[in-house]
């Protein structure tokens, strides 16, 4: 690693690597340097960040002056010196930077093969259904805002398309999540997670666990417990759902049998 007092002459001067890439250290400014590779020069400062070494890189010597470049350097050497931690620090700004409508974008990019109706059905969603979260980043987005937001959309629109609305918001998240460190869980996972805590309470107050012959209704919407019939299609006594036939009154089907004795009444 070469040391030497960096000048615009002397990077100017300084070859292109022709493998790998080579540091060169500022005799000025210790933890300022310059990394030379086979098609760039680009500035860096090195420092200890709580006794753990750490070098960030500040941009490319063909953009500004190494006089600037120092200047900057020797700030982020005292951050480090403080313990704080300059690319966590701007990894953290480039996440929050993921804004839904860039999220959208990018998941627009790299999803290219997606048919036009699903194009514009995702589209519908970010700049009409969710437009007031446009410039609110990704990872601020909470699961209480999307219960509410999901409860607004159906009121206004209706449930099926505040279902939609979600479940692209949910994709778009996912996919955002991946490239991304740290990134929160998805939010709108609470939606399913609700809807699951309505099905019990719904099983409960029918005084009936689920079992293997309950079917969870999965329409959008809608959640509750609907029995399942045996195959010689009877319905046991004490079965949850089963129809109460005495508040039919008149209105029900008669077996033959009821049908003759009320007839021997008359």
């Amino acid at each position: 690693m070469p040391n030497l007092r960096l000048t615009r002459r002397a990077i100017d001067d300084i070859p292109f690597s022709t493998s790998g890439q080579i540091l060169y250290r500022d005799t000025l400014l210790s933890g300022f340097g310059l990394r030379v590779g086979s098609r760039s020069k680009v500035y860096f400062a090195e420092g200890q960040v709580n006794r753990d070494s750490r070098r960030v890189t500040m941009g490319r010597a063909d953009l500004f002056a190494p006089e600037v470049a120092r200047k900057k350097a020797l700030a982020l050497l005292g951050e480090m010196a403080e313990g704080r931690n300059p690319n966590e620090e701007k990894r953290k700004e480039t996440v929050e930077r993921v804004t839904l409508a860039v999220a959208f974008e990018r998941f627009f990019e790299a999803r290219n093969k997606l048919s036009p109706h699903t194009v514009t059905n995702y589209g519908r969603t970010a700049k009409l259904y969710l437009k007031a979260w446009r410039k609110k980043p990704m990872n601020q987005i909470t699961r209480q805002m999307v219960l509410a937001k999901h409860q607004e959309i159906a009121k206004a629109h209706g449930e099926v398309t505040a279902n939609n609305a979600m479940r692209h918001l949910r994709s778009v998240y996912n996919f955002i999540a991946a490239t991304q460190d740290d990134f929160p869980p998805n939010p709108v996972l609470i939606l399913s997670q609700a809807r699951g805590m309505v099905s019990r309470a719904a099983s409960t107050n029918l005084g009936h666990s689920a079992g293997p012959t309950d079917v969870v209704e999965s329409r959008p919407g809608r959640t509750g417990l609907f029995p399942r019939l045996p195959a010689d299609g009877t319905v046991h006594r004490n079965a949850p759902g089963r129809v109460d036939e005495a508040a039919l009154g008149k209105c029900g089907p008669r077996s033959p049998h009821a049908a003759s004795a009320h007839n021997e009444k008359r």
